[in-house]
């Protein structure tokens, strides 16, 4: 079981340098498994729950569009290459998906959502992405490898 986890990204509402890079969303078919739905929102549902623990307000679904295709990518991209690691910079994601501040949590070798979280809310860079008070908006994404590793990303953004 791999069990990794990498630290999260922070990218605030602005164009840089990262942002002109040309990135785009990968729709290649992947040789990975979808986790079911279920899997995806067992891992939605967990984030709400350590926010609510906090006061914080619930993270809507990114159902569809754009945030929701880039999790989807990030998360078939990594079990494609059954290695953890952000792809796309959080900046192209802001200046694709309209702007806004975007966070961004990955893991891989975990077959539990409530494992996955948990481990990221026992990290001080994952638990402030994932408890920022201003996000609204969270996609999910999560696949498995040939291998048989799960890899989720999610994605946390505000306008």
């Amino acid at each position: 079981m791999l069990a990794l986890l990498l630290l999260a990204a922070l990218v605030p509402g602005h164009h840089g340098a990262a942002a002109a890079q040309a990135a785009t969303v990968d729709t290649r078919p992947a040789r990975t498994v979808p986790l079911p739905d279920r899997f995806e929102s067992a891992i939605h549902d967990r984030i709400n729950i350590a926010r609510a623990k906090r006061d914080l307000p619930r993270l809507a679904h990114a159902d569809g569009g754009c945030l929701n295709r880039y999790a989807e990518s990030y998360a078939r991209r990594m079990a494609a290459n059954n290695r953890l690691a952000h792809h796309l910079s959080p900046s192209t994601v802001f200046a694709d998906c309209g702007g806004g501040r975007v966070g961004e949590v990955v893991a891989g070798g975990f077959d539990s959502a409530a494992t996955a979280v948990r481990v990221w809310m026992r990290s001080d860079s994952h638990r402030a992405v994932l408890t920022r008070r201003a996000y609204r908006i969270a996609a999910v994404g999560a696949a498995r490898s040939p291998e048989g590793n799960a890899f989720v990303s999610v994605l946390v953004w505000h306008r």
